[in-house]
């Protein structure tokens, strides 16, 4: 899948969706399927990367494939590519330590299954602030003065060395990749969409919260 992007000309965007968590604190069923406004809520984070970026990749257990590619089947550009976990329930630095190397991008959408309310602007403009900057690795949104690290933008160089200096990547905070990166954090409140597009769902009270606040009728 090829998308206009708006970071500029010879810069390569490619889009990585995270889906392969245990969603601990959600209970049970897979967080990524369930649905909001009738559709899977993997499907609209997917919406909005595949729009922001030139190619397109899920990050998932291999038990999953088969449900997501069924969610995924009619996002725009077609069915994604899918990388399966080398180890499962190791934590969003293991998978991103087993996909970065694959991709073909000079930056890299890092976003997770989970923000239902994020858009493609939110996404476009993160990549455009670092494609403007020499100084950082990497320009992630900020809620109320803490980084997101699954809802940004990354030099792909950058995010490989990092990986390569953290000394364990299995079940690793995510913020531990970013001792070892330059990045810039932008209040959610500058960004399309304010602090509503970067809502998280961890929990069923998140979720009623979603679908009554921002899908009721």
């Amino acid at each position: 899948m090829t998308v206009e992007t708006e970071t500029g000309e010879g810069t390569v965007v490619s889009g990585l969706l995270l889906a392969g968590g245990s969603s601990s604190r959600f209970g049970d069923g897979d967080k990524a399927l369930v649905e909001v406004d009738d559709e899977p809520m993997v499907k609209h984070v997917a919406e909005a990367v595949a729009e922001a970026s030139d190619s397109f990749t899920v990050s998932c257990r291999r038990s999953q494939k088969p449900e997501l590619t069924d969610a995924l089947k009619d996002v725009a550009g077609g069915v994604p590519e899918f990388l399966v976990d080398a180890v499962e329930y190791a934590g969003p630095v293991a998978a991103l330590d087993n996909c970065v190397e694959g991709l073909d991008g000079d930056l890299v959408l890092v976003v997770g299954c989970d923000v239902p309310l994020i858009e493609p602007e939110v996404l476009t403009e993160l990549c455009s602030q670092l494609k403007g900057s020499a100084r950082v690795d990497a320009v992630l949104p900020s809620v109320e003065g803490r980084a997101q690290p699954l809802a940004g933008v990354y030099a792909v160089d950058a995010l490989l060395r990092g990986l390569d200096a953290v000394d364990e990547v299995e079940e690793v905070p995510v913020f531990r990749l970013l001792d070892y990166l330059e990045f810039e954090a932008v209040e959610a409140r500058q960004l399309p969409g304010g602090e509503r597009a970067l809502f998280n769902v961890n929990t069923r009270e998140d979720l009623e919260a979603v679908r009554r606040r921002h899908f009721s009728t």
